[in-house]
Parts: C-alpha cells; sequence; structure tokens
C-alpha cells in the first residue's frame, strides 16, 4: 500500500472531502466492496437530523438503515418503517485481528492497520464478524 498512500499524502488537497473519498474508493476497492458512493450534494437534500437521514434513505430508495446503538435514544423508527426503510440499531462488535509485534489487542487503528496485518482478502471478513450482515435483514 506504501506507493497509495504515498500518493495520498504527498498531494496537496484543496477539499478535505477529495481526500476522503479517495481514500475511501481506494479502501473500498482493495476490500472488493462494490456499495455505490453517492455524496449528499449530489442528491440535494437540505433537510437537518432526523429529517435528512429520512429524506436521504427516500431519495436513495433504502431498504435499510443501519445506525448506531445510541440511535435508538433520538432517533424515531416509525417514518422510516412506514416508508418501507427498516431501521437496525447496531451494537457494533469491534473485530479482533492479529497485529504484527503486538501481545495485546489494540482497538480502533483504522483500516490501514487492519489491511496492513490481514491483508484485503481476509479485512471485510474481519470487519463483519459478529455483525449482522446485509442478507441477513428481512423487510
Amino acid at each position: 500500500y506504501v506507493s497509495e498512500l504515498e500518493s495520498f499524502y504527498s498531494k496537496e488537497w484543496v477539499f478535505l472531502i477529495d481526500l476522503t473519498l479517495g481514500m475511501l474508493n481506494f479502501w473500498l476497492k482493495e476490500m472488493n466492496i462494490k456499495t455505490k458512493i453517492i455524496k449528499q450534494s449530489e442528491i440535494g437534500i437540505n433537510s437537518q437530523k432526523q429529517d435528512m437521514v429520512f429524506d436521504l434513505c427516500k431519495a436513495t430508495n433504502a431498504d435499510v438503515y443501519i445506525s448506531g446503538e445510541l440511535g435508538q435514544d433520538y432517533l424515531n423508527a416509525e417514518p422510516f418503517k412506514q416508508a418501507g426503510t427498516e431501521v437496525y440499531f447496531q451494537n457494533y462488535q469491534h473485530p479482533i485481528y492479529p497485529q504484527y509485534r503486538k501481545k495485546d489487542f489494540v482497538p480502533n487503528l483504522g483500516i490501514i492497520d487492519l489491511l496492513m496485518n490481514v491483508g484485503s482478502e481476509d479485512a471485510l471478513a474481519f470487519i463483519t464478524s459478529g455483525n449482522i450482515q446485509k442478507d441477513k435483514f428481512k423487510i
């Protein structure tokens, strides 16, 4: 990954979004994830908070919206359900994977650490281990 990382860090970026999308697309490609990425600015949604999430789900015909577990404290799932979008509150279980020269696992280091330690072939399996996957949702 050295040459790709060098290209990200040696370039002078005008907008953070360009760096972020470049890196996101690279990591998705490395893990063979083919999810289409759509920027909110391309959809033209200007609402706020829960309304924005709901409007984005409607605009993209989302059948599932995955929120963090704490979303239960503020998100009203009923309008989503009425529109045909299942809301799932995920208690994400951080995967434990082998880390080079580490006796005890150090979590939350990011995708670079995961890929450097397990490779792109196994990264997705580690990320999804212990967590529900889209094909398990029933609508």
